[in-house]
């Protein structure tokens, strides 16, 4: 009788955390799953240059680039923010995202197309059925909340097609940030 109580509470013991991980809504990562939800998201311009995620984890680099990025497209161009600065990575994986090495797009969006200058760029984003989650917490935590959202999709039994968006609505210089993360699926 002595051991199956022993037993008993163990197992009790492994499953208080597990169930407490799994009633909690916003996990470790930041990603809200109680926010997750479909939608479209309408064709939008988008003004960027190309960067490393090394350099987009950077938060000096990254302010100064979008104050730069901003006085660019109001003095030397014919268009108008139009939306939060945003970081867009297309035809990667999350497994190829997790890489230092990887090619983002960090941007503003826009009301028009605007002309390139020195090594900004402008188009037209299409646009997208996404599986769409909010996230709040360190930048440094972003990326494993786009691990989870990827799983999510894929348990969910969606088709990604490797696009994904963020879409900055708060950003500290404590490294806290409260964004969009819309994961393109078919």
């Amino acid at each position: 009788m002595k051991r199956l109580g022993s037993i008993f509470a163990t197992f009790i013991l492994v499953l208080l955390p597990i169930a407490h991980s799994l009633a909690s809504t916003t996990l470790n990562t930041g990603l809200d799953l109680d926010s997750i939800e479909l939608k479209d998201i309408p064709a939008r311009h988008w003004y960027y240059g190309e960067y490393s995620i090394q350099q987009a984890k950077d938060q000096p680099t990254t302010e100064a680039l979008a104050k730069r990025m901003a006085q660019t497209i109001a003095f030397q161009t014919s268009t108008e923010i139009d939306g939060a600065f945003s970081l867009v990575v297309e035809g990667a994986t999350v497994d190829s995202i997790l890489k230092e090495d990887t090619v983002i797009q960090l941007g503003w969006w826009v009301k028009r197309e605007g002309e390139a200058k020195d090594e900004f760029k402008s188009e037209l984003k299409p646009e997208a059925h996404c599986l769409v989650a909010q996230f709040k917490g360190n930048q440094t935590e972003l990326m494993l909340a786009w691990h989870q959202l990827y799983l999510t999709a894929l348990d969910r039994g969606y088709e990604v097609v490797g696009n994904g968006r963020t879409l900055i609505n708060l950003h500290s210089n404590t490294g806290y940030m409260m964004a969009e993360l819309q994961l393109v699926i078919e």
